[in-house]
Parts: C-alpha cells; structure tokens; sequence
C-alpha cells in the first residue's frame, strides 16, 4: 500500500511540475510574441518601456511562484520581504540551489535587473524578453561594468549569482568576484540574500524532471543579510578590495540560518 501511495505521490509531482513548467513556457512566448511587441510599439521613451516591460515580467514570474505554490511544489518564506520590496539600486546577491531563484527574486524585488546567460538571448521562450531588459553575460568586462552602472542609474536593482552557476549537488560555493568590482565602482550597496532550500531535488543542476523530493514539496526560505557598504574599502586598492568584499559577501550568505523565517 505504501509503494502505490509514493508511486502516486511522484506521477502527481511530476505531472504538476510538467503542467507548471509548461505555464511558464506558454507564458514567456506569449510575453515575448505579443505582449512586449505591443508595448515595444505603444510605450515610449525607451527608459520608460524598460519599466513597464520589467513590472509585467516581475507580476508574470509572481504568478508563477503562486502557482507552483497552489500544486504544493513549493514552499516560500522570507525574514524580511519588506527590505525587499523597499530595495533601490541595491546589488542583490544570492546564492544559486536551484532552477527558480531567479524566479522567486524577481518576483520579490521590484525594478529587478539581472546578469543573464548568453545562451538566454537565442532561447526562442526567452530571447525577446531578455533582450528588452537584461544584460547579457557576454560582454567583456569594461562593457558590463558600463551596462551595471547604468541600470542602477536608472533606479533599477542588480540581481546577481556570484557563482555564475547553479550550486552543484555537493553544496560547495564558490564566488566570483564581479560583484564585489561593481559595488567599488558604483559605490552601490551589496544586499546579500541567503537561500535554503531544505531538499531542492529536481531544480537542482543537472537533475531530472523526474527527480522528486521525498516530501514531494520544496521549501525555500530567504534570509535577507544587512547590506556591505563598499565604501568601507575606500583607499585599498580594488583588486584587494574585491577580494575582501568578496569573503565579507561569502561569509554572509553561507552564515548561520535564523531560527524560525515569516512565510
């Protein structure tokens, strides 16, 4: 009886998870062939259809989050989601344990900004979309930096996953420090957000569709760090400064978790 139980368990998981992603994917080509087309068409000037365009994009990936919250695929709870919401031309960092964090930040952060894979920019899902609005990783580095500066300029937040790829499956994280450059260049703050996920079992990097948490339910929890001002580096010098606000950033995300997160 227990093994039909967990063999219905996981064909409900797997079919709801296909339905979820399948929503996205309808959703995306419906934002990226006819809703920013027209906004593309109707919204000027450039500056002002960047926001429209990342205020649908962000109410879109809100809908999403609700929706594989409502087949009980996932859990959400922040510590603070008033900080959040409240962030101005913030660099948002994060760690990276699963397919969706992009998603959940995104959804919580207004005027989001993000650092997207090149690859993105040919995806027929999402090219449109992150062409708008995104910037991609490709660029050399005085060009990203210039792209950074601008964006937070403009008033946006800068989401960034400082180990450039999904967390492996062993857990270890390594940072890159490019964050830490365009915080000592901006002079913009770097807001560290800490994301747990208690079993993250087909989100993972390189996981199945078909792979599932035993609990069938993924619970993320975002603990949201006070934030490093890169004017504590003033006067070192930036490759040096990079690398201690790095280890200042590290040390933050992967510090001890708080006892009981607010959904």
């Amino acid at each position: 009886m227990l093994r039909i139980y967990r063999a219905i368990r996981l064909a409900w998981h797997v079919a709801a998870k296909i339905f979820a992603f399948g929503c996205f994917g309808l959703g995306s080509l419906t934002l990226a062939f006819t809703v920013i087309p027209a906004l593309w068409l109707f919204v000027h000037p450039r500056a002002r259809f960047r926001r429209v365009v990342r205020a649908v994009v962000r109410g879109s990936f809100a809908s999403f989050v609700v929706l594989m919250r409502g087949l009980r695929l996932i859990a959400v709870y922040t510590d603070d989601r008033a900080r959040l919401a409240r962030a101005r031309r913030a660099i948002i960092c994060a760690n990276h344990p699963s397919l969706i964090d992009v998603v959940i930040l995104t959804a919580l952060v207004p005027r989001a900004d993000c650092i997207v894979k090149a690859r993105l920019w040919k995806n027929p899902f999402m090219m449109n979309i992150v062409r708008s609005v995104y910037i991609p990783n490709s660029l050399d580095p005085e060009e990203t930096f210039r792209a950074c500066r601008r964006t937070l300029e403009e008033g946006n937040n800068l989401i960034i996953f400082p180990e450039g790829t999904r967390t492996a499956n062993h857990g270890d994280i390594r940072l890159q420090r490019n964050a830490a450059h365009i915080a000592l260049r901006t002079g913009r703050p770097i807001l560290p957000v800490r994301i747990k996920a208690d079993s993250p079992r087909g989100l993972q990097k390189g996981d199945s569709v078909f792979d599932t948490p035993a609990s069938g339910l993924v619970r993320f929890w975002l603990e949201v760090r006070p934030p490093l001002d890169p004017s504590e580096y003033a006067g070192i010098p930036e490759p040096r400064a990079a690398r201690m606000l790095t280890n200042k950033l590290k040390e933050a995300i992967l510090g001890a978790a708080k006892s009981q997160p607010d959904g």
